[in-house]
Order: C-alpha cells, then sequence, then structure tokens
C-alpha cells in the first residue's frame, strides 16, 4: 500500500473509532473548495476549542492522491465524507451554504459531536390524491368512455 493510504487509514479509518472524522477531498485549482475548506478549517478550530466537541478535519488533495479519490467514489469536488466507527455514514458534494449541510454531517458541524442516529430507515411519502390502499376506487374513478377491461 502507498504511504498515503496507509496515513488515510491510520487518521481517518482508526481514529474514527474514536471519535467522528470529517474528510475534505479538495483540489488546488477548485473554486468551491477555496470557499467550503477555510470555512470547515475555522469549524474545525472551533470544535477543537469546545470541551464536548469530538470530531476531527482531515483534508486530502485528490490531484496528489487520487487512488483515495477514486477509493471513496469521488465524483464532483469539494465532496465531503463523514466517518464514524470505520465507515462513511454521510457526506455531500459541493460548497453548501452554511446552513444547507443535513443529517450527520450537519449536526457535527453545528454541534460539534454527533447526535444520535435516527437508523437508516425513514418514514415512506405518501401521496397525494390517490388511494393506493384500496385498487377498486381507482377503477371506480376511470373515465366512463375507457373502462379498465377485467
Amino acid at each position: 500500500m502507498p504511504a498515503a493510504t496507509l496515513d488515510f487509514e491510520r487518521d481517518v479509518i482508526e481514529a474514527s473509532r474514536d471519535a467522528p472524522v470529517l474528510v475534505d477531498f479538495w483540489a488546488p485549482w477548485c473554486q468551491p473548495c477555496k470557499v467550503l475548506g477555510p470555512r470547515l478549517e475555522s469549524l474545525a478550530e472551533e470544535a477543537a476549542n469546545q470541551e464536548d466537541a469530538a470530531w476531527s478535519l482531515v483534508k486530502v488533495n485528490t490531484d496528489e492522491e487520487p487512488e483515495l479519490a477514486q477509493r471513496y467514489n469521488v465524483r464532483g469536488l469539494p465532496t465531503v465524507k463523514l466517518f464514524h466507527d470505520g465507515e462513511v455514514i454521510d457526506e455531500f458534494t459541493g460548497a453548501k451554504p452554511e446552513r444547507a449541510p443535513r443529517g450527520p454531517v450537519g449536526r457535527a458541524l453545528r454541534h460539534g459531536r454527533l447526535a444520535p442516529a435516527r437508523g437508516p430507515e425513514r418514514r415512506p411519502r405518501k401521496r397525494r390524491g390517490a388511494d393506493h390502499a384500496r385498487p377498486r376506487a381507482r377503477l371506480r374513478r376511470a373515465p366512463r368512455g375507457r373502462r379498465p377491461v377485467r
């Protein structure tokens, strides 16, 4: 393994078992990276100064480490991934406004720590104007000239 990959394993994967690690995949030529990078760095400094803050920031230059970018499926820049217990638990791509990141990344950035997870399952969205539980109701609503075939 290249030295950078070994460092990434130690600095991110192993460290995320103790505390969340936010990884910023960036490049020097990327303008949105120049906007997001300093914002993340200042948030990381603020979190380091808080007693209950428990996350760290690692920056990966994708020009110097293309293997890592490919390994973690980085398709656009900047890409930010939140690692916890050795796995990616949340991510976003692009320079988001300060209030935009949601989910675990947003909570980590706002509160300096991960909020308890609510689980991966989400409540299904209800479709408006349709009675999907009763298929016969849909048959009765069919226009007169277009009766469904039974």
